[in-house]
């Protein structure tokens, strides 16, 4: 878990990435399969696990802090938006006083 921006202590930007070791296991364990003679297996883990990696994706949260304790406002897989998300809530904030 990293924290990537903090502003006044109200919110918070984490980015969680998924762990790709299993997958990169699975993976080479069916390329070894590829060289034997169950290459059929083989090759069908290798897809799977090639899949498996392709799709993963890093998590971006926005933590909102109160005095009742931490809260996750906004779970979503684009950094873009989450950043326009925070700047808005940075204004508010700021429009707010």
């Amino acid at each position: 878990m990293r924290v990537l921006w903090q502003c006044l202590s109200f919110y918070v930007q984490l980015e969680l990435k998924p762990s790709r070791l299993g997958g990169l296991l699975v993976l080479l364990i069916g390329l070894a399969f590829l060289t034997s003679s169950n290459y059929m297996s083989g090759a069908a883990l290798a897809a799977g696990a090639a899949a498996y990696l392709y799709f993963q994706k890093t998590v971006f949260h926005v933590l909102l802090s109160t005095s009742g304790g931490e809260t996750k406002a906004l779970k979503t897989y684009q950094r873009a938006y989450l950043n326009k998300v925070l700047t808005a809530l940075n204004e508010a904030i700021v429009y707010r006083g």
